[in-house]
């Protein structure tokens, strides 16, 4: 009787002790799961966030590619900014897209008003622009990330401002 009962006690403290380490896996699977997408989330969105502002940025030059009406330039108080000039009823106005404070910022204001960094409406938190004439229309745009992560992307506006769009 006493070798049934010890048999028994074996095999239930054997069955625990199973059903304990398959606890403990399932939950350090769960964990590392959770790490896993939690850095696939973070990547996602340092990626969404360079991606949308590159896509921003290459629509508005495509919206305002006319007579060579994008160029590098500066705001009043020396921020480095891409300038996309347009007319509206016939007045100037000049749209900056450039960074401040590590925001990607947009500034629409017509021509022959002060333009500062601080003016501008924040599009994207977390982005520092940069911008590079390499000659002949063609420009470099470089948006980094706060964790210093860059992604460029190579404009060339099909109009030169010499007589029309080329």
């Amino acid at each position: 009787m006493k070798a049934k009962e010890k048999k028994h006690v074996t095999e239930l403290l054997f069955t625990v002790a199973l059903f304990c380490v398959f606890l403990i896996s399932a939950v350090f699977v769960i964990v590392i799961g959770a790490n896993v997408y939690r850095n696939t989330q973070k990547a996602s969105d340092a990626n969404y966030g360079m991606r949308t502002s590159l896509s921003y940025i290459m629509e508005k030059i495509r919206q305002g590619d006319v007579n060579g009406g994008i160029s590098i330039g500066e705001l009043n108080d020396g921020t480095p900014a891409l300038l996309i000039a347009s007319d509206y009823q016939d007045i100037s106005y000049t749209t900056y897209i450039y960074s401040s404070g590590g925001e990607m910022k947009e500034l629409f204001i017509r021509d022959g008003s002060s333009a500062d960094a601080r003016d501008g409406t924040s599009l994207i938190q977390d982005a520092t622009l940069s911008f590079e004439d390499l000659g002949g229309s063609l420009f470099r745009i470089t948006v980094t990330d706060g964790g210093g992560t860059a992604s460029s992307v190579l404009v060339h506006p099909s109009s030169t401002g010499e007589g029309g769009a080329s």
